[in-house]
């Protein structure tokens, strides 16, 4: 997967980011983050900025896993492995989504 040029980190964008993210105002902010609807895993991308920006950058697992993409309701996959099929169900996480999967808790 190609990234479009709008998309890519460089290394200005990089600095300016590292200049903003060691700001006492900004991190304080952050602890705010809940009420912006800024993910968790910002500050860890934020850290990791000079990684980003490096020409040829390749997610490391952590980075993948450190992704996320907000969910509304159950969705579910089967995957395949060694000859036994797993459900993994993904659930909207917020508390307004709790109704629509706590069923399928019980």
């Amino acid at each position: 997967m190609q990234l479009s040029d709008d998309a890519k980190i460089t290394p200005d964008v990089a600095k300016d980011i590292k200049t903003l993210w060691s700001d006492d105002g900004i991190k304080r902010t952050f602890g705010y983050r809940a009420l912006f609807q800024v993910p968790d895993s910002a500050s860890y991308f934020f850290e990791r900025v000079d990684f980003l920006a490096q020409a040829g950058y390749v997610p490391s697992e952590e980075d993948v896993l450190r992704c996320r993409d907000r969910t509304t309701g159950a969705h579910g996959e089967n995957i395949d492995i060694a000859g036994t099929t797993f459900e993994v169900v993904d659930v909207g996480g917020q508390r307004s989504e709790r109704k629509a999967w706590v069923k399928l808790a019980r």
